[in-house]
């Protein structure tokens, strides 16, 4: 079926934003990740930081949690209200079990103790900016299905729920009150327009839109 390829030319550059209120650490991590390629960018706090317009989901977010003002955990809760997927490496010298078990709740990457290795940061890193392209390229490929279903006539969508819900062309028909050769013109329409070829595109679709309601 006809879905998103996601190239590297239409593909955000990653970037990874270091939000800690000690400047020395901005500088250390910054000349870190400059020598290795990787862009970054320092904010004294998480107020800053929430402060831009279009934060990346391509990247990652080096999160301090006890600073002056907004703590990382609240800067975490705002960035899931915004459904912001970055992935956050909260670092922290003096955090309670409590507050690490919160953050791995809420969905952040991992909790980095103070003080860490240069390639420890530098590897997590990494591993953050792949699970967010990732995470970048289902969300692009959500929004494709989406508009897709969107060209759906009522009764487009009404047969498409059907056959993903596992029912025959003649069972649609008797559940819909139409006749058979109705339910094949619409299924063929509903399958031109989302760019299916079989069953199973029908179901990739289905199951993808259904993970992110």
């Amino acid at each position: 079926m006809q879905s998103i390829n996601i190239t590297h030319e239409d593909e955000a550059d990653p970037v990874v934003y270091i939000v800690d209120d000690v400047e020395q650490v901005q500088d250390v991590v910054g000349l870190i990740l400059e020598k290795e390629g990787i862009k970054s960018l320092a904010f004294n706090s998480g107020e800053d930081f929430l402060a831009q317009d279009g934060i990346s989901e391509v990247g990652c977010l080096l999160l301090d949690n006890k600073m002056p003002g907004m703590k990382g955990l609240q800067v975490q809760a705002e960035l899931l209200a915004r459904d912001n997927s970055i992935p956050i490496v909260f670092i922290s010298g003096d955090s309670r079990y409590n507050e690490v078990a919160d953050a791995v709740r809420d969905g952040a990457f991992y909790f980095l103790q103070k003080p860490f290795a240069r390639t420890e940061i530098l590897d997590l890193v990494r591993e953050a900016i792949n699970t967010s392209k990732a995470r970048s390229r289902r969300k692009q490929q959500l929004r494709h299905y989406k508009a897709l279903l969107e060209e759906l006539t009522i009764r487009e969508h009404e047969v498409y729920q059907l056959v993903t819900e596992g029912l025959t062309n003649k069972a649609i028909a008797d559940s819909l009150k139409i006749s058979n050769g109705t339910v094949e013109f619409h299924r063929a329409n509903m399958m031109k327009k989302l760019h299916a070829k079989s069953l199973a595109d029908l179901m990739e679709i289905s199951r993808n839109t259904a993970e992110k309601g």
